[in-house]
């Protein structure tokens, strides 16, 4: 009988504490996404205070900085979009994404205009019996990675791969670790406006040790190398 008082008791303790649990869960939740609309709501406001200071000053600088802040936003954005349901708020995001983007790039344009006119496509310069197949390596990862871009063209600007060899000791087998890796760089032609052109790099990767080779397409933020072109001048 004791026994099972005792097993009551306990059964009563687990039900409070899940039912205590699952009372405190949307609170935390609707903690959790005030946030990060906040988050969201101060980098956009970021974004196109920057924007109108750039454009009104036909500043460059500013045009980049309110960039930075708009995909400060996104991020904060792609998460909500993972933590509401309610279909205004999603709607408005996008809303926010696409009215600035159309801006961003009318400004991009008349502010860069001087000088991404004398920025001309890429020299093709890699004819290597394999090319097709790095190519279409570059294609599949991009648009799993960026399926919403337009994709223009894939440009082999370098004329050969690049090797490189480099040891590290690793601490655990006490003993050298030997890297022997080649890379070809290329350029992936995306149409970002119907009057602008952005060139983006990606790489081809390939472990002269093992024969493995893999892609390197994650350099739409981290301080690569992109550069701007009128679409005219394609």
């Amino acid at each position: 009988y004791n026994d099972e008082i005792a097993r009551n008791f306990q059964l009563k303790q687990q039900f409070q504490k899940t039912a205590s649990a699952f009372k405190h869960f949307p609170k935390s939740l609707q903690e959790k996404i005030d946030a990060r609309m906040k988050k969201y709501a101060s980098d956009f406001q970021q974004a196109i205070n920057n924007y109108k200071r750039a454009n009104s000053e036909q500043n460059v600088v500013h045009l980049k900085t309110a960039k930075k802040y708009f995909d400060f936003s996104q991020e904060s954005a792609d998460e909500l979009k993972e933590l509401i349901t309610d279909k205004a708020q999603l709607a408005k995001l996008s809303a926010d994404k696409k009215k600035f983007l159309e801006r961003y790039s009318l400004a991009s344009l008349e502010i860069q205009r001087a000088n991404i006119a004398s920025v001309t496509k890429p020299t093709e310069k890699y004819t290597g019996s394999d090319k097709a197949k790095y190519e279409e390596m570059i294609l599949a990862d991009w648009k799993k990675t960026y399926p919403n871009d337009k994709i223009v063209d894939v440009i082999f600007n370098m004329s050969n791969f690049k090797r490189t060899k480099s040891k590290e000791w690793h601490q655990a087998t006490t003993s050298w670790l030997y890297h022997d890796m080649s890379v070809l760089a290329v350029r992936v032609a995306v149409k970002t406006s119907d009057k602008i052109i952005t060139l983006y790099p990606a790489y081809s990767n390939k472990n002269n040790k093992s024969g493995k080779i893999s892609t390197g397409v994650a350099t739409k933020n981290g301080g690569y190398v992109v550069q701007e072109m009128l679409a005219e001048n394609y």
